[in-house]
């Protein structure tokens, strides 16, 4: 994580890494060794709020960017279902890589539809869609 440090404490900086890494408030206290309501007010300073935002947008540029790298090859995979036909987790991995590049139309917050077909991936986790589609090159 890359985001500026200079405005916090060692206890602050590890209460926006777990939140960061999707802890709870709660966990995020514990973290930080401190009580909630501590958390409460840290929050409220505008150093503790800009570096949990910096630190978020920074995650979210790195996973998108896992993301896009991974299109191409969802692209491609849905080709080869289309040509040749493959099994279905195939063709769960590639819609859900193109659902959250925003390559695909979502038809709710966590199902997209891609050529008619829809599916719920809210339960996908980016390493299980990386596993799925493959590498370039993989035979798959």
């Amino acid at each position: 994580m890359i985001a500026k440090r200079d405005n916090l404490t060692r206890r602050q900086w590890r209460a926006v890494e777990t939140l960061v890494e999707g802890g709870s408030y709660a966990e995020a206290a514990q973290a930080g060794s401190v009580s909630p309501r501590r958390l409460y007010v840290w929050r409220k300073q505008p150093a503790f709020r800009e570096a949990l935002e910096q630190a978020l947008a920074e995650l979210h540029d790195r996973v998108h960017g896992r993301l896009e790298g991974l299109a191409d090859l969802a692209v491609d995979r849905l080709r080869r279902v289309l040509e040749e036909g493959e099994d279905r987790h195939a063709v769960r991995a590639a819609l859900g890589v193109l659902d959250r590049s925003g390559h695909a139309k979502p038809s709710s917050p966590s199902a997209v539809a891609v050529a008619g077909v829809g599916l719920d991936l809210s339960g996908v986790a980016m390493e299980d869609l990386e596993r799925l589609l493959g590498t370039p090159g993989d035979p798959k």
